[in-house]
C-alpha cells in the first residue's frame, strides 16, 4: 500500500522538523555565535618588556607566521644579553586554550634560563587568523607547528638570533600529543627537520583520543551523552552545509555534571586551577569559553599513540600522577612503545643517547593536570626540561648549569 499525498506531507514535515532540530538543537547549553574578534594591534617586531625576579629586563617580540593561508600570532622570547645561535623552544599549548594564558609561564621561565622560546596561537584561536573561530582541529594544529618550524629556518633563526639547527619541541596536554606526532612524522618523512629538532618534551599528554572519549562516556549519564551527540551531529552537519552557518558551540571546560555542556568536565583542584588561570586570565585576550562541538569528534579520532613507534628524537615524557583530565597510565605505555624500537636510534643519528641508551625518559610529578602551571611545580618542570635539553643540543652551558643543577631528570 502506497503513501497518500497527505502521508507524504506529514513525512516531509517530520523530516523538516528533524533537520531543523539537528541543525538548531533546542539545547540551552549551546550557542551559535561568538563575539567578533578584533585584529591584534601588535605590529611585527612590537616588543613588551617585563622585570624578572632577579631585576633583569626581559622582552618579548611579536612575530607572525604564515600557515595555511592565514597568519599565526606569536611571541618570541630571547635572552636579555644579545647572543647568536641560542637554542629555541617551540612552546605549544593544549585543548581550547590561548597563548597568553597557557604558554607564557613556560616561555618566560625558559627565557630566564638563557634559552629562546616561541609561543603562538593556532589558527582560529586568539589573534591568529582563520574561520570559523575556536575549532580544535588536531591536524590543522599539527600543520601550524610545522609552519613555525619552517619559519624558524626560513628566517635564518630570526636573523641569526637563534640556532635553527637546535630546536626543542615543548607541548602540554593536547599539544603533548602534538609534539609526539610531529616528531614521528619528521622521522617517517625523513624530513630535514629531523636533525634540527634535538629533543621533545611532552607534558601531561593526550596519548589516545579514543581512550579519552571512552573515559568521558563512562562518567556521563545516557541522557547527557545524547545531548553531546546531538550537538556534535548538528555541528558536523552545519559544517557540511558550508561556511554560511556558524558552528554549534559548547563550553571548553566547566564543572562536571553542570547543566551546560563542556568539552572538558572538571572537578576539584583541576576545576579550581583552570578557572583561576584560564577562565579569569583570558578575559583580557581574544578568547571565549566556547569551542565548536565537532572538536570533540575530531579529538575522539586523534590517536598519538599510533605514531609513537616511529619517533627517533630524544623524548621526555612528564606524567601527572593525580591527573584526572588525561590518562596518566597511557604516558607510561607511551614510554614503553617509544623505547621498544628506539634503543639504537640515537647511535644511528650520531648524537648522545638518553640514560642507559633509551630514547625516551619518564618524569613523574605528584600533581594534577593543571598544577604544572603553579609554583613550585613549574620550576621543577622547567629544571627537568632544561637538564634534558642540555644533553640533547642545548649548548648554553652557563645558563643551563646555573638553574638545572643536574644532568638528568629525577626518577621516581
Amino acid at each position: 500500500m502506497g503513501f497518500s499525498s497527505s502521508n507524504w506531507s506529514w513525512a516531509g514535515l517530520g523530516c523538516g522538523l528533524l533537520a531543523l532540530a539537528i541543525l538548531l538543537p533546542p539545547d540551552p547549553g549551546l550557542r551559535f555565535k561568538l563575539p567578533p574578534v578584533q585584529p591584534s594591534s601588535e605590529p611585527e617586531g612590537y616588543t613588551v618588556w617585563r622585570r624578572g625576579s632577579d631585576g633583569t629586563a626581559y622582552g618579548r617580540r611579536t612575530v607572525y607566521v604564515e600557515s595555511g593561508g592565514e597568519k599565526l600570532h606569536g611571541w618570541l622570547y630571547l635572552p636579555p644579553k644579545p647572543r647568536q645561535n641560542v637554542p629555541i623552544y617551540v612552546v605549544c599549548h593544549g585543548f581550547g586554550a590561548v597563548m597568553p594564558v597557557a604558554d607564557v609561564a613556560f616561555a618566560e621561565k625558559l627565557q630566564e634560563y638563557g634559552m629562546a622560546a616561541i609561543a603562538f596561537d593556532y589558527r582560529t584561536w586568539g589573534f591568529s587568523g582563520g574561520a570559523p573561530r575556536q575549532v580544535v582541529d588536531p591536524h590543522m594544529q599539527l600543520q601550524d607547528i610545522r609552519a613555525v618550524l619552517q619559519h624558524i629556518v626560513d628566517t635564518g633563526g630570526f636573523q641569526g638570533t637563534v640556532d635553527a639547527a637546535n630546536i626543542h619541541l615543548f607541548g602540554t596536554s593536547y599539544a603533548g600529543g602534538h609534539v609526539l606526532v610531529t616528531a614521528s612524522q619528521l622521522a617517517s618523512e625523513k624530513s630535514p627537520f629531523l636533525r634540527r629538532v634535538r629533543s621533545v618534551t611532552s607534558v601531561v599528554p593526550l596519548i589516545d583520543g579514543q581512550a579519552q572519549t571512552k573515559k568521558a562516556l563512562q562518567q556521563r549519564s545516557f541522557f547527557r551523552t545524547l545531548r553531546y551527540a546531538a550537538a556534535i551531529l548538528a555541528d558536523l552537519l552545519r559544517h557540511a552545509v558550508g561556511s554560511r552557518l556558524q558552528p554549534v558551540y559548547l563550553h571548553v571546560a566547566g564543572p562536571r555534571g553542570a547543566s551546560t555542556l563542556s568539552a572538558l568536565e572538571l572537578q576539584g583542584g583541576e576545576l579550581e586551577i583552570w578557572s583561576n588561570r584560564v577562565l579569569d586570565g583570558s578575559r583580557t585576550v581574544a578568547w571565549t569559553n566556547a569551542l565548536a562541538a565537532r572538536s570533540i569528534f575530531m579529538t575522539s579520532q586523534y590517536r598519538p599513540i599510533s605514531y609513537l613507534e616511529n619517533i627517533q628524537t630524544p623524548t621526555l615524557l612528564v606524567e601527572a600522577q593525580h591527573d584526572d583530565t588525561c590518562i596518566p597510565e597511557l604516558t607510561e605505555e607511551a614510554l614503553k612503545i617509544i623505547n621498544s624500537r628506539g634503543a639504537n636510534v640515537r647511535e644511528h643519528r650520531g648524537s648522545k643517547s638518553t640514560e642507559k641508551g633509551r630514547l625516551a625518559e619518564l618524569y613523574r610529578m605528584p600533581v594534577n593536570h593543571f598544577e604544572i602551571y603553579l609554583s613550585p611545580h613549574l620550576q621543577d618542570l622547567i629544571n627537568t626540561t632544561v637538564a634534558f635539553a642540555k644533553r640533547h643540543g642545548a649548548s648554553d652551558e652557563a645558563s643551563v648549569d646555573r638553574f638545572a643543577g643536574g644532568d638528568s631528570p629525577r626518577k621516581s
